[in-house]
């Protein structure tokens, strides 16, 4: 699948499908973005409501030098298949944040590319680590980062509060796990 694939920097004209496609994955369907309803489609929607990101939010994210958003797109028809915020946080550290792969490509290495992405980008920083943080409830998700070679660093964040990227805690779990990998 990799040779089908083509993954590069996001630009401010993918702003509104990256605006659709990262609320889908995480929220769900809001009667405008792809169908989230389908059980293979990976999401927060039992933990968070609201949505993930917004248009201004991730232009904010272009604009700003130490983040890089990517997109992965089929090299057949352009579609989205996957995106990914990666967040150069200091000279030691990269981290990959809002991974988000459409349920047709999941299983299939997508995820594991836009992660190698992030990874290639760490060393061309010359950063040490790449970080994660997981919701500590998402037992497979951290399984998955555990395979790429992640391990919990330790390090509990609790869920801040409403945020300008208007998404609201609808659960118990409150708390994020760090990952991390040497580079």
């Amino acid at each position: 699948m990799e040779n089908e694939l083509l993954i590069e920097k996001a630009t401010e004209d993918d702003i509104p499908i990256l605006n659709e496609f990262i609320n889908a994955c995480y929220i769900g369907n809001d009667d405008n973005g792809p169908d989230t309803s389908s059980p293979e489609w990976t999401s927060v929607s039992k933990l968070i409501g609201g949505r993930r990101t917004t248009p201004e939010f991730l232009l904010k994210d272009m604009q700003n030098l130490d983040i890089t958003i990517f997109k992965c797109t089929a090299k057949s028809d352009l579609q989205l298949v996957a995106s990914c915020r990666a967040h150069n946080t200091d000279e030691d550290t990269i981290y990959s944040e809002m991974l988000c792969v459409s349920p047709t490509c999941q299983g299939k290495g997508v995820g594991k590319l836009m992660v190698a992405k992030v990874e290639e980008l760490g060393r061309e920083l010359k950063c040490k680590y790449h970080k994660i943080q997981v919701f500590s409830c998402r037992k497979g998700l951290i399984e998955w980062y555990e395979k790429l070679g992640f391990k919990e660093n330790g390090k509990q964040i609790p869920l801040p509060g409403p945020t300008e990227r208007a998404w609201f805690i609808k659960s118990d779990v409150t708390i994020l796990i760090e990952m991390q990998k040497s580079l």
